[in-house]
């Protein structure tokens, strides 16, 4: 077999299209293509509702203060009936670690806890008014 020669200095064959404007274009249609899909998905009136429903909890910055000073703060209710699918956020605003029903909240920080189960959670809560908590999830 006979190698075949090399042909030096042949410059490539170019189409007159700058690869930058073929990036720019492909680019272009994707952000539209994607910018409409969710134009779309937002303005569906048969999309589907968020699961379940939302209990916000707050604790006020200066909780711990006010513990400490021997007031009673109240940030949760003694009875809380959810359901399946139901989530609860507990904000803690405060300067210290809170705990709220059975969840502890570090200071600035957010806990969202989504309930899949039916079930009876129940315990001790400094910030709830009966210092007792029942949270009752159901189908």
């Amino acid at each position: 077999m006979t190698p075949q020669p090399e042909k030096a200095d042949e410059p490539a064959a170019r189409s007159g299209v700058k690869p930058l404007t073929v990036l720019w274009a492909l680019v272009s249609v994707v952000v539209l293509v994607g910018a409409i899909g969710v134009w779309i998905a937002m303005d569906r009136d048969d999309a589907p509702a968020e699961e379940g429903h939302t209990l916000e909890i707050v604790v006020p910055a200066g909780t711990k203060a006010r513990q400490n000073a021997g007031e009673k703060v109240v940030v949760m209710d003694d009875h809380i009936e959810l359901q399946v699918g139901d989530r609860m956020v507990i904000s803690n605003e405060d300067v210290a670690p809170q705990t709220v029903g059975p969840y502890s909240v570090k200071p600035g920080e957010v806990t969202t806890v989504k309930y899949g189960f039916p079930g009876v959670y129940e315990g001790y809560c400094e910030l709830s008014e009966g210092k007792r908590y029942q949270i009752v999830v159901t189908e």
